[in-house]
């Protein structure tokens, strides 16, 4: 495949290795033996693999003084793990996932977000991809027996930002009969089908039923088909390739020293800054060697970062946190909301999605509900309801309802 065909002129080779390397927490060195190559591994790996230890013990010069800092006081108070904001949409309903989903939580599609706990710094240090997500969303309709998760992207669309998928390979199309499960295509006026019994898959997860990958940096509140989901994974961007990093500096110390370096240590470290420096008690690793002259016996400031005790990030797999009662999946198709909190709720629309318990909607509805008891009467547009026992009668357009006990027919206005 030439990814220069898929991608947006704009964006450059540059882009594309910054993101990879931005994303995995990537740390570069050049190839032992080979010109013009670079090794690109991971944290976790760049400090683990082969790594030589050094013993500095001698080398140090008690005479002076260090200089101790914590490293959540050089931080930012939280650091963002995002993607691009998306501008995708399912064409065959204009239903705009991403924005309902940012709508409902604050959040973009994906991300992570960590807090420090010292109340000294503030601001928030962002790592954003150069590329979107987007929803998984079930497509299906039960007379043909279609039945596919699919991101939540617009074919008809002029102009959208690239969107970043895991390829998941061909996957068995699932049927609430668990029988005859396939889709059918038809081509214009051909009323003939093909019938497929599997459909290529790409998303966030490495498989949308059982995924044991996640591409995402975090978890997401909720999948909008999440009735049809068995599992769901921890191994995400952030728990495999940041935690460690994190943990360092929430509790790591970066400290100041002057040792009694020659040119074969600085020769060797220049190709190892891997390496471990044992000195006294503690191991380190190298943050900045400053100030070294070659042609001077004398003292050089070094940078050490106190190793603090990682751990191997092992992926779990749980059942389904997004709705742990088995029910029939053929609702997602007829009466189930892109996504429901509970089975206790009612909806009769796919567009409108309900984070409560025992909501009811009418058929012909739009909107977003985030509490209980609440009911949209049918052929309701547009309606944003937060709060507990409300009603909205049926044909009322373009209201949002905060608070709880009110009720808005067709002739009010609400706001």
């Amino acid at each position: 495949m030439e990814v220069s065909l898929y991608l947006p002129k704009k964006i450059k080779q540059k882009e594309i290795f910054s993101d990879i390397i931005s994303r995995y927490n990537v740390y570069i060195k050049s190839h032992p033996t080979k010109d013009k190559t670079l090794v690109l591994e991971s944290r976790d790996d760049y400090y683990k693999d082969n790594v030589e230890v050094l013993d500095w013990t001698q080398k140090k010069d008690y005479s002076s003084e260090d200089n101790i800092k914590f490293l959540s006081d050089l931080q930012a108070k939280e650091i963002l793990f995002t993607y691009k904001e998306a501008n995708d949409l399912i064409a065959s309903n204009d239903v705009k996932y991403n924005e309902k989903y940012t709508q409902s939580t604050g959040d973009i599609y994906g991300q992570k977000k960590i807090n420090f706990n010292n109340d000294f710094v503030k601001g928030t240090k962002k790592i954003e991809s150069i590329f979107s997500t987007t929803p998984l969303v079930f497509r299906g309709n039960t007379d043909t027996k279609n039945d596919v998760i699919v991101p939540s992207v617009g074919s008809e669309e002029k102009k959208r930002k690239p969107i970043l998928s895991y390829w998941g390979g061909l996957v068995n199309c699932k049927d609430s009969e668990k029988v005859n499960s396939n889709f059918k295509i038809t081509w214009g006026s051909d009323t003939s089908a093909t019938v497929y019994t599997t459909y290529p898959y790409s998303g966030h997860w490495d498989n949308p039923y059982d995924p044991t990958i996640d591409i995402h940096y975090g978890d997401v509140t909720y999948e909008y088909y999440g009735l049809l989901l068995n599992n769901s994974t921890d191994n995400n961007l952030f728990n495999r390739y940041w935690f460690n990093y994190y943990n360092q500096i929430s509790s790591g110390k970066l400290i100041t020293s002057k040792l009694y370096l020659k040119e074969t240590d600085i020769n060797f470290i220049k190709d190892n800054l891997n390496a471990r420096i044992f000195i006294k008690d503690s191991y380190y690793n190298i943050n900045k060697i400053t100030d070294y002259k070659p042609l001077e016996d004398g003292l050089t400031t070094v940078e050490l970062l106190r190793i603090e005790q990682g751990s191997e990030f092992t992926p779990t797999t749980s059942t389904n946190p997004f709705e742990t009662t088995s029910i029939d999946t053929s609702l997602a198709v007829t009466s189930v909301g892109p996504f429901i909190a509970s089975p206790e709720n009612e909806v009769s629309s796919i567009n409108v999605m309900a984070l409560g318990v025992r909501n009811y909607v009418g058929s012909g509805s739009s909107g977003i509900i985030n509490g209980n008891d609440n009911v949209i009467g049918g052929n309701s547009t547009g309606v944003d309801i937060t709060g507990n026992n409300k009603k909205v009668g049926a044909g009322v357009s373009n209201v949002t309802i905060v608070g709880d006990n009110q009720t808005v027919n067709e002739s009010d206005t609400c706001n």
